[in-house]
């Protein structure tokens, strides 16, 4: 039930129609707008409720659900929460050196469209002409050729923001973006753990690769850790901000964990991979202590699985 209701919310199933909504893109990057008390609390509260009746663990349902709307805001930062964000791509559109028809295409199907209503669709439209333009095209003066490399560089960094406006971003850029914000302590965690990440090549051992997920349990307990208290009344929009984007940071640890855990189960499952003795379970019992853990932090029975790691310690 909880797979289907985040495959029915994030995956794209409601349409962003341009109908039900025409507001800037701003709009649905305030803050208040979702997940803080105000507008959609009262509907969230009510896919939480439907959760707890389907899965029959009171506060489980609400606690996935809470945590996993994360990834389907919009990004919280200051320049995506102006009243008209993202203006780089008006000026892109307005350019003198591109031929008409290419400004065209740009001004209404991705210029307007945001202006309207901002949806992910945006994103995919934005991709598929920036391998377009990366290419060679029909130019100003009627020629084929490459494309201006300043209109291409422009082009670039706004498909960069529009990126960061819908938190499409990779796991490393996130953290460099938690970094930047962070302590001294988190700065620190997450240069370990890019490195642990960075080394680990293609086929690399059970002991690197315990000790990769091990650098990523850390790192996101770390985070999860800075994300327990509430928010206090004097937070401004910049605190929110941070707080999401560590959100965004964790949520994408746990992905990253669970490949690892793939990783280490396919290499103690094949014939001839197996380290033999106690070494083998020694990897084993180290790899399903970080699993537990990061259960815990996913809110999935937090007593029963702080219970199990302290025993696996």
């Amino acid at each position: 039930a909880l797979a289907w209701a985040q495959a029915w919310l994030f995956g794209r199933s409601l349409a962003w129609g341009e109908a039900w909504l025409g507001a800037q893109p701003g709009f649905g990057a305030q803050p208040p707008a979702l997940g803080q008390p105000g507008l959609g609390a009262a509907w969230l509260w009510g896919w939480a409720a439907w959760l707890f009746l389907a899965l029959g663990q009171p506060g489980l349902g609400a606690a996935c659900l809470w945590r996993n709307l994360a990834l389907g805001l919009p990004s919280f930062t200051e320049e995506f929460t102006a009243s008209v964000p993202l203006t780089r791509i008006r000026d892109i559109a307005h350019r003198s050196d591109l031929p008409h028809d290419l400004k065209q295409e740009i001004k209404h199907t991705i210029q307007n469209k945001l202006h309207r209503n901002a949806g992910p669709e945006d994103l995919v439209a934005t991709e598929i002409m920036l391998k377009r333009i990366t290419g060679h095209g029909k130019q100003r003066n009627g020629e084929h050729g490459e494309y201006p490399p300043d209109f291409v560089s422009e082009f670039k960094k706004f498909h960069r923001e529009l990126k960061d406006f819908f938190n499409a971003s990779s796991l490393e850029e996130r953290l460099e973006r938690v970094r930047n914000n962070g302590t001294g302590d988190t700065a620190i965690m997450v240069d370990n753990f890019l490195s642990a990440k960075a080394n680990l090549g293609t086929s690399p051992p059970i002991d690197q690769l315990n000790a990769t997920l091990s650098s990523a349990t850390a790192l996101r307990r770390h985070l999860c850790d800075g994300l327990r208290h509430p928010l206090g009344q004097g937070e401004n929009d910049g605190s929110i901000a941070d707080r999401q984007q560590r959100r965004l940071a964790e949520l994408e640890l746990e992905k990253y964990a669970f490949v690892l855990l793939s990783q280490l189960e396919s290499h103690m499952a094949v014939p001839g991979q197996l380290v033999s003795g106690s070494m083998m379970w020694v990897g084993a019992m180290r790899a399903a202590h970080n699993a537990i853990i990061h259960l815990s932090l996913s809110q999935w029975e937090v007593n029963e699985c702080n219970a199990v790691s302290k025993d696996l310690e």
